[in-house]
């Protein structure tokens, strides 16, 4: 038998109420005529959301009169409660005229069947045949250390043979002034350190005026003077070896034996971003390795130098001047005997307020090799 167009509304798409069921049972279409653009159509799609029912199947014959298929009332009711979407529209006149078994979706208006609600349901189908997405990864939240403790350490590192500040001191050092203002409480002890070349009264010398060096820093960053303790230790007590075991130089060791080393103590638990102090194991100090010793030596403040002798008239100031003629042609002139490296700088600051601006510390030791 022939398809039979069963004409308006049934198979015409100007007045919202074409149905054409699809290929399968679950989507269906439906043509509305935009109303933005009378001369063209939208295409929605219907889909099942509510458990299927059947509709009964009706064959048209050539016998029916075309009277009773365009009574639109029983066509809109069938439509209204079908339809979600639309197809094509119908170019050809002669369409199914078959109306296949569909599955029925409730649907309020045909406004809601033009723009439905996205539901879970839409969604399943719409993506159906979709590769699912990878999960994103988790996010990562790193929560940095908190640090608390009452005692911490960090070393100032030293170029050889000076006691200037390194660009890594100064910013090391400043992080150490940062902490004491921060936790006024904290108080610090400075240890100043060498390597083991250049005789053992030059080393302890050296080792001082590093560790002077970083008490003026602090004062100049408003830390009292009385919550800083400082000592040189020279080339006495070395933090890691000189030398290897084997008797070859450990580069490595006598850099980190050019430091001075700080230590901050609290009474209670603060928080501070230093570098730390860290010395490898194979270049550790134990005192079964090396002998770190326990001397001390004399220091005096050295006020002149010149080729030529000075008379007495030049220091009328001061009573008591030692003089040294060196093996160099120097004629050097120094003032007091000191036990510690700290009565020595008290007598320095006096020296130069009084007039001798060059004066600076030096060990008797030296004076010793440097005469004839």
């Amino acid at each position: 038998m022939e398809p039979i167009n069963l004409g308006y509304p049934v198979n015409t798409t100007g007045d919202n109420t074409f149905f054409n069921p699809g290929w399968d049972e679950l989507d269906g279409y439906y043509a509305v005529r935009r109303a933005d653009d009378p001369s063209s159509n939208t295409i929605n799609m219907v889909i099942e959301l509510a458990p299927p029912e059947e509709v009964a199947v009706v064959e048209q014959t050539e016998e029916q009169s075309k009277e009773e298929l365009e009574e639109p009332a029983a066509v809109e009711a069938v439509v209204e409660s079908a339809v979600e979407s639309v197809v094509e529209p119908v170019v050809d006149p002669v369409v199914a005229a078959v109306v296949a078994p569909v599955v029925v979706a409730e649907v309020a208006t045909v406004e809601e069947a033009i723009e439905p609600e996205e539901t879970d349901e839409i969604l399943e189908v719409l993506n159906r045949g979709q590769e699912e997405p990878e999960p994103e990864p988790a996010l990562q939240i790193v929560t940095p250390p908190v640090y608390g403790s009452t005692r911490f350490q960090t070393m100032l590192p030293f170029e050889h043979n000076a006691f200037g500040l390194t660009m890594a001191g100064m910013l090391e050092v400043e992080r150490v002034a940062e902490v004491m203002q921060t936790y006024p409480s904290t108080k610090i002890h400075l240890s100043g350190h060498t390597d083991a070349t250049g005789s053992p009264d030059y080393n302890m010398l050296l080792s001082n005026q590093r560790v002077l060096k970083i008490v003026e820093y602090l004062e100049m960053r408003g830390i009292d003077p009385d919550r800083i303790t400082a000592e040189g230790k020279g080339e006495n007590a070395p933090v890691a070896r000189n030398i290897y075991p084997d008797g070859n130089d450990a580069p490595l060791g006598r850099y980190l034996n050019r430091q001075v080393i700080v230590t901050l103590e609290n009474p209670e638990p603060i928080q501070a971003e230093l570098s730390g102090f860290y010395v490898p194991g194979p270049l550790e100090f134990t005192a079964s390795t090396d002998d770190s010793g326990n001397s001390f030596y004399w220091f005096t403040v050295q006020l002149a130098a010149h080729v030529y002798p000075l008379g007495k008239n030049y220091f009328k100031d001061i009573s008591s001047i030692d003089k040294y003629e060196c093996k160099d042609g120097y004629y050097r002139y120094a003032f007091g005997k000191f036990r510690s490296f700290e009565e020595a700088r008290l007598t320095l600051e006096k020296m130069k307020a009084a007039g001798y601006p060059d004066a600076f510390i030096q060990t008797l030791a030296w004076y010793e090799r440097a005469i004839k």
